[in-house]
């Protein structure tokens, strides 16, 4: 179900991203529409994670036919459930305001969401963080960690919470397993962003 434009925030709108192909697990993308045109063809290359609402797929950057890889992103793929992208709406908005450059200490990188005409799914495109969550992090660490890092963890995750709250939003699932070793607030290859939502 392609969304109608006129029934998305104008912040959700900018974020589009304008996709052509879909085949053999490549995503040409043509951005940006308007401008001199510049193709990009991402490549999946495996599942990061599963949540309640989707799948989160890592995503290569190549150029040419020798698939040289250029840059990485984190896609989740969720089912529109035939509501389209107005569906999503809270959750685009969430992720495009704290992908401003200011809150980039707390919060992943949007890049972008489109749908595929041809299925039932919108692809969300966020910053990859090789790094995964809170959660495993620690789990690689025997369970504990410096105190000294407790303290940035702690104030980076409060801060970010601060951020959220001031701009009218919160977030019903800050847990480890959401958590980023740098521990972003945002969605880094996990499906739990979803909780965010409008408080105003």
């Amino acid at each position: 179900m392609t969304a109608n434009p006129a029934l998305l925030p104008e912040i959700v709108r900018d974020f589009r991203l304008e996709a052509t192909t879909f085949q053999d697990d490549i995503t040409i993308h043509t951005q940006p529409p308007g401008r001199r045109r510049r193709i990009e063809k991402w490549k999946r290359r495996k599942i990061l994670g599963h949540g309640g609402y989707g799948v989160v797929w890592l995503e290569h950057k190549v150029e040419n036919d020798d698939n040289a890889e250029v840059a990485r992103r984190a896609v989740k793929v969720v089912r529109n459930n035939g509501h389209g992208p107005i569906h999503y709406v809270r959750e685009l908005e969430a992720l495009a305001k704290f992908s401003h450059d200011r809150y980039s200490e707390c919060f992943v990188k949007f890049l972008g969401w489109y749908e595929n005409p041809e299925s039932d799914y919108i692809h969300i495109a966020m910053e990859y963080c090789p790094h995964g969550d809170l959660k495993k992090f620690l789990a690689r660490n025997g369970g504990r960690l410096p105190e000294i890092e407790v303290r940035d963890i702690a104030s980076q995750v409060l801060g970010g919470v601060v951020m959220m709250h001031r701009a009218g939003f919160a977030n019903r699932d800050i847990k480890p397993a959401v958590r980023k070793s740098t521990p972003y607030l945002g969605d880094r290859a996990r499906s739990n962003i979803r909780h965010i939502y409008r408080t105003s």
